[in-house]
């Protein structure tokens, strides 16, 4: 997977900044905003073209997702609660319009140290909730609840100004990942798995 992204972002920058050709199944204009990207493929009822990349996300039938991965370079998971293996998470239950413009934009720009974090958490399904829990330990958390009010499984209640979770609630959506301030400053256990 990271060989995978790294082979992509390695590509002649000038073909891979020119024109990408791109899925988004289901659809998002977001992607319009973007001169480089190319829509060949958003609308399940059409055949599956060949693409640099696709974003996906769970409601998509499996046989469906198998063939989108058997057309394209990169397969992107919209969300992280998922059934297939993607070649990049892009965490939550819900992503936000920002979040998938900066990932977006990191493609583009080769940028590999903003996807470091997506990496690891696409490698390792457990990092996702690991990063409260070593964010709390390593004294980097602010006490902002946010990771507490986003939780879709109610799985994090503050005590004390910080957050607890209850492991056997956690659905490893990753929402506490992408809400934290802090979380993607874990440059040691980040960097470990590179």
């Amino acid at each position: 997977m990271l060989s995978k992204i790294k082979e992509f972002l390695d590509k002649d920058s000038n073909s891979i900044k020119d024109c990408l050709d791109v899925g988004i199944v289901p659809y998002n204009n977001l992607i319009d905003n973007f001169e480089q990207l190319n829509i060949v493929y958003k609308d399940l009822n059409e055949d599956i073209p060949k693409m640099d990349l696709c974003f996906v996300n769970n409601t998509i039938p499996k046989e469906t997702i198998e063939k989108i991965n058997e057309n394209t370079d990169i397969l992107i998971s919209l969300g992280s609660c998922i059934n297939f293996k993607p070649d990049l998470v892009i965490p939550g239950p819900m992503v936000s319009d920002e979040f998938l413009n900066n990932v977006i934009q990191a493609l583009i720009d080769d940028n590999i140290e903003y996807l470091k974090p997506l990496l690891v958490m696409t490698k390792e399904n457990d990092f996702r909730r690991k990063t409260i829990l070593i964010t709390v330990k390593n004294e980097l958390c602010t006490g902002c609840s946010g990771c507490a009010f986003i939780c879709p499984a109610l799985a994090i209640e503050m005590k004390n100004t910080r957050p607890n979770l209850d492991l056997k609630k956690c659905i490893h959506c990753g929402s506490c990942f992408v809400i934290c301030p802090k979380s993607w400053n874990l440059h040691e256990e980040v960097e470990a798995w590179f």
